[in-house]
């Protein structure tokens, strides 16, 4: 999934280069108070960078959010796990076995 967004990225990118290198004629920028000359291209690509920084940006809390909840929920687990093998442990002199979440291949290294 990821690289799926990152080529969707990339061809956006492309498309918006491409867009603003054949519109390079000069414009006139009005912002609040002030007033500048610039060529399209720098106006557009400009625009396009901020735009995407800002969207980041906004990202991020749910991004940290998710990350933390993540941290949370694997200490759950490896607390979990420390229980059922001191459980297992002492249920009639029993060698432990192992928990079932070994079983389970780990999709990401912990963080």
């Amino acid at each position: 999934m990821m690289q799926l967004s990152f080529i969707f990225v990339l061809v956006l990118a492309v498309a918006v280069a491409l867009f603003a290198i054949q519109n390079n004629v000069p414009v006139q920028v009005r912002l609040l108070a002030w007033t500048f000359e610039s060529s399209l291209v720098v106006v557009i690509l400009t625009s396009a960078a901020l735009g995407a920084a800002l969207a980041t940006f906004l990202g991020l809390p749910g991004a940290f959010r998710i990350r933390w909840r993540l941290r949370e929920q694997l200490a759950k687990v490896q607390e979990l796990e420390r229980r059922f093998q001191d459980a297992q442990a002492q249920s009639g002199g029993e060698s432990p076995q192992k928990p079932p979440s070994e079983d389970v291949p780990k999709a990401h290294p912990p963080l």
